[in-house]
C-alpha cells in the first residue's frame, strides 16, 4: 500500500522544470547552469563520452525509451541476447539517464520523433521480450528488432501489443 501511494504521488507531480522557469536571479541562474553543467559533463565521460536516442523521456510516468551506443563494449564480448546482463553496458545506461535528467533541467532534452517509411506519420517505439518494434498508428507499419534466438517469443509479445493498441482504437 505504501509503495502503491508513493507511486501516486510522483504522478502527481509536475513535471520537472527546466532552469529558465525557476525564477532565479542571472547570476544565481549562472552558477546553477555552470553546476548542472558540471554533472552533465561528468556523466557523459562516466558514459565514455556516449549520449542516448531519445524517443520517450517523462520522468512523472516513468516512461522511457532510448538507445545507448555500446559498440565498442559488445565488439570485446559479443552477445546474441539483450545486454542487460552486461554489467559495464548497464552503467552507460545509467549514466545516460542521469544526463537525461540534468538535460531536462537545463531545457536542452531532444526528444526523437522518427517518421514513418511508409505514410510518414509519427512512429512510436515499444519495447517487446529482447528487442523492439517500431508501429505508426496512422498506417500499422511496423518494424520489429529482435535477436534470432528469441524470435518467436518477441514476435508473440509484439503481435499481443499490436492488437491490444488495435482494440483499443476500433471503439
Amino acid at each position: 500500500m505504501a509503495k502503491e501511494k508513493n507511486k501516486m504521488s510522483l504522478r502527481s507531480r509536475e513535471k520537472p522544470k527546466p532552469l529558465d522557469k525557476w525564477k532565479l536571479s542571472p547570476k544565481a541562474r549562472a552558477v546553477v547552469e555552470k553546476e548542472l553543467l558540471s554533472w552533465l559533463h561528468h556523466f557523459e565521460n562516466e558514459a565514455d563520452g556516449m549520449v542516448g536516442n531519445v524517443y520517450r523521456c517523462d520522468f512523472i510516468n516513468w516512461d522511457f525509451f532510448y538507445f545507448t551506443d555500446c559498440r565498442d563494449i559488445l565488439d570485446k564480448k559479443p552477445e546474441s541476447n539483450a545486454v542487460e546482463g552486461n554489467k559495464l553496458i548497464m552503467f552507460r545506461k545509467d549514466q545516460v539517464f542521469m544526463q537525461l535528467f540534468v538535460k531536462t533541467l537545463l531545457g536542452k532534452l531532444d526528444i526523437l520523433k522518427p517518421k514513418c517509411s511508409h505514410c510518414g506519420g509519427t512512429n512510436t517505439i515499444e519495447s517487446i521480450y529482447n528487442g523492439h518494434m517500431w508501429f505508426c498508428p496512422n498506417c500499422g507499419k511496423t518494424d520489429v528488432s529482435v535477436y534470432p534466438n528469441t524470435a518467436y517469443k518477441s514476435f508473440s509479445d509484439a503481435q499481443k501489443k499490436i492488437w491490444e493498441w488495435s482494440s483499443k482504437n476500433e471503439e
